[in-house]
């Protein structure tokens, strides 16, 4: 008898402890892992983000996504709202793929021709990447070099800044610098008459500008004495210019210590250049490259 409780309460205490076992390994487990014979809550894969139809959103999906972004919102991607925010987006590009693809829209000519145009300008990028894996380095002498090579280009003379409109006939131009002079609004007037697009789309708003830049409204610009000055009609080949003065900017003068860094990085960006059309060059030599001078000088066929 003595024996027979002795194995019985041997028997409890193994099974009690496969049962400590197993409840050491729940404990140990992964945080969102998923066992293998447990179904994923909502049915979903256990690496995927959502579905849309057919196709699903994976981990890996989201992940690549968080990588484009500056590391300060990678941070902000690991917290519910961020996960959220992203898998929302990652939805959106989807139905918006699906739904391209259903309209047929992948097979337009003028999205087939943009894609294959951004797919040059993406291989000329990598190859410009793989040729120069060093950085390119530029002296103090050398910029200064460029610089006074270049030097009118930090000399900028006297500029104007005007607001400008162009309509076709004298009369109708007085007829809108007495509206002009009455309190209506010169950039409402340019948005709605001007026959001029440039100065239509800008509702009038023209950038600063040298005598020699705009010969043909200069003299009439540089004359005005205050500012909201009304100036017109200035005749040119466009039409008749209506023109409000705004200020004069006094000619500027930047030394080399001002423009120094910029400068090198414009050597960097023109050194760069060289060395890829020199690359060009190389292979345009060894590449059997043959051009059809008839079809460029514009010869048909007989």
């Amino acid at each position: 008898m003595k024996r027979l409780v002795i194995l019985v309460l041997s028997i409890v205490a193994l099974l009690g402890l496969f049962a400590c076992n197993e409840k050491d390994e729940e404990k140990v487990q992964e945080p969102g892992m998923v066992k293998a014979q447990q179904k994923p809550k909502g049915g979903i894969n256990q690496n995927v983000v959502a579905v849309v139809g057919a196709e699903e959103i994976t981990v890996d999906d989201f992940n690549k996504y968080v990588k484009t972004l500056p590391q300060g919102q990678q941070e902000w991607a690991n917290s519910p709202q961020g996960k959220k925010y992203i898998i929302d987006t990652l939805v959106n590009s989807k139905l918006i793929e699906q739904e391209f693809a259903r309209r047929g829209l992948d097979k337009n000519s003028e999205y087939v021709n943009r894609i294959e145009n951004y797919k040059r300008q993406l291989m000329t990028e990598f190859i410009q990447k793989d040729l120069i894996k060093e950085d390119i380095k530029v002296t103090d002498e050398e910029a200064e070099k460029y610089y006074k090579e270049h030097e009118r280009e930090f000399n900028v003379p006297e500029q104007v800044k005007i607001m400008d409109m162009v309509v076709a006939q004298e009369k109708e131009a007085q007829e809108i610098i007495g509206r002009l002079k009455k309190g209506e609004d010169f950039g409402t007037l340019a948005a709605n008459l001007s026959i001029d697009q440039f100065t239509k789309s800008r509702s009038g708003d023209l950038p600063p500008f040298t005598r020699d830049a705009r010969p043909d409204i200069a003299q009439a610009a540089f004359s005005a004495k205050k500012p909201n000055e009304i100036i017109g009609p200035v005749k040119t080949s466009q039409g008749f210019h209506i023109i409000k003065f705004v200020k004069k900017i006094p000619p500027q003068s930047k030394s080399f210590d001002e423009v120094k860094e910029s400068l090198k990085a414009r050597l960097v960006t023109i050194k760069r250049n060289e060395v890829y059309q020199n690359f060009l060059k190389g292979l345009k030599e060894s590449g059997n490259v043959k051009l059809n001078d008839e079809f460029i000088e514009g010869k048909k066929e007989q």
